[in-house]
């Protein structure tokens, strides 16, 4: 056979995190009784596509952290029926399970706008790593499922 086109080269640190954190979601929503999808290819804002229990469509930007640190979202565009999931994906010990923190996209804005606003105060420039939080910031969020469409 031919040779292969994968290469064998170390995929970048973040790859195994993202690629845990939205299946571990994916997993989650459908234990909870929601259809899920992930599209294939690069769908901005959309790493699920989901219906909840009582048919209501929504999709889910996943972003995922190995180690406690900064959340890098982007600007947000907050929308109804766009939900952001924020997975802990214990690196240091993988026997620890994923902590979840389930947000509204407006709720994401708002705690970006939060930061934006303090590092102007500041007189500090604001670059596109800025568009996040503090790993913290997310806590008051653990496990709030009940934001979804029922």
């Amino acid at each position: 056979m031919g040779s292969s086109s994968i290469s064998p080269k170390k995929p970048p640190k973040g790859y195994f995190t993202q690629w845990a954190s939205q299946f571990c979601v994916a997993a989650e929503l459908t234990r909870r009784g929601y259809l899920v999808t992930l599209p294939l290819g690069n769908a901005p804002k959309t790493d699920i596509m989901a219906i909840s229990p009582s048919g209501k469509r929504f999709t889910v930007e996943v972003k995922g952290l190995g180690e406690g640190n900064w959340w890098i979202i982007g600007k947000v565009e907050p929308s109804e029926d766009l939900f952001y999931i924020l997975v802990h994906v214990p690196r240091e010990d993988p026997t620890q399970r994923p902590r979840f923190f389930i947000m509204k996209s407006d709720e994401v804005k708002n705690e970006e706008d939060k930061y934006i606003e303090e590092k102007k105060a500041k007189g500090k420039k604001v670059t596109e790593m800025d568009y996040g939080f503090a790993w913290k910031t997310v806590f008051k969020y653990e496990n709030q499922w009940d934001k979804l469409p029922k």
